[in-house]
């Protein structure tokens, strides 16, 4: 017997589950179009590209190196957000067993 076994469906029950999907696809990206389209764009942004392949200016072949500020504001509200919510005590304590 073949894993996973094969459902056989009717004409009608296979259109009716056919209809369902379909329908909570369309309700699934109604809801989340907005963001994805967001999280695109902010990769776009993110992932700046230079402009030109060979600078000219202050010298031929200078560096045409594009640093975006949304990776500078997203790189820091992300380690601020971490730092907040995963901030684990210190894993190594020392006390002086005297004052000595």
């Amino acid at each position: 017997m073949p894993y996973p076994r094969e459902i056989y469906l009717g004409e009608d029950l296979e259109n009716e589950l056919a209809q369902y999907i379909e329908n909570e696809l369309i309700n699934y990206y109604a809801d989340t179009d907005a963001h994805l389209k967001n999280l695109i764009q902010w990769q776009k942004d993110y992932w700046a590209e230079p402009t030109k392949k060979v600078a000219e200016f202050p010298f031929r072949n200078a560096s045409t190196i594009v640093i975006p500020l949304s990776a500078i504001a997203i790189e820091a509200v992300h380690a601020r957000t971490e730092t907040k919510l995963l901030n684990q005590p210190q894993l190594v304590v020392a006390q002086s067993l005297s004052d000595e």
